[in-house]
């Protein structure tokens, strides 16, 4: 069952990259606006570490080191233009110890805590998920295209001009070829911090995809996904 879904959906994905190109201009997004609170009210956020939860091959030696660093990056960047005052669970548990007197817990535990406490000192609390990475090949069957032309001249023989020329057809043969393709695809989520109940307040999913031509090798996911989050994050200025 698990070998036939993995068939489907590499299908799937060899369908969106021909449909796309040989890279998406621009990737592909969808934005969620919830109405379950005023949108002006959402001031403060707590920006949690980004999560991944789809398989990053082995190979992509430093994929989580820059998903962290690209996200923690255009988020401080004063080009953004976002509208939200941003909290780390740093700053949360530094302004908390200022109330009690806890003893440093490890590093998940920290992350743990700091959720915990969102509800006192945040509006809401925002999420970054890769929930993609696939890697595949599409293979190409030779093509043959013939392409049409019109060569016009001329010439005296025998006394006179005569015209020759007409239309010629010239055949490109392109050889059989596998084309790799590398694809991700992640959500932001904004959720209420303040009403027990986790609500979505702005959500925003995308994908991009990119393919090497006749290149030998797979694109890198580390810098799809990397662009990706710069990109989402430019449509998350926009709320």
């Amino acid at each position: 069952m698990l070998k036939r879904g993995c068939q489907v959906f590499s299908v799937v994905c060899a369908v969106f990259l021909l449909a796309f190109g040989t890279a998406c201009a621009k990737p592909q997004t969808d934005v969620f606006r919830g109405n379950a609170r005023d949108s002006g009210k959402i001031l403060t956020v707590l920006i949690m570490p980004p999560v991944v939860s789809a398989y990053v091959p082995e190979d992509e030696h430093f994929f989580t080191e820059t998903l962290e660093q690209v996200w923690s990056e255009v988020l401080t960047e004063q080009a953004a233009g976002l509208r939200f005052i941003f909290k780390t669970p740093e700053q949360i548990l530094e302004f908390e110890k200022l109330f009690s007197s806890v003893s440093k817990p490890d590093e998940a535990e920290d992350i743990a805590r700091a959720l915990s406490l969102a509800p006192l000192y945040v509006d809401a609390v925002m999420t970054l998920t890769v929930t993609e990475t696939v890697r595949g090949i599409i293979t190409h069957d030779a093509e043959t295209r013939w392409s049409p032309g019109v060569r016009l001249g001329g010439g005296y023989w025998r006394g006179g001009w005569h015209q020759h020329g007409g239309v010629l057809l010239q055949r490109d043969t392109v050889p059989a070829y596998d084309e790799f393709y590398s694809m991700a695809a992640l959500k932001i989520e904004i959720r209420d911090a303040k009403d027990g109940q986790n609500t979505l307040l702005y959500g925003i999913s995308a994908r991009d995809a990119a393919k090497s031509g006749m290149l030998p090798n797979s694109p890198s996911l580390t810098k799809i996904t990397a662009d990706l989050v710069r990109a989402t994050v430019a449509e998350l200025a926009k709320l």
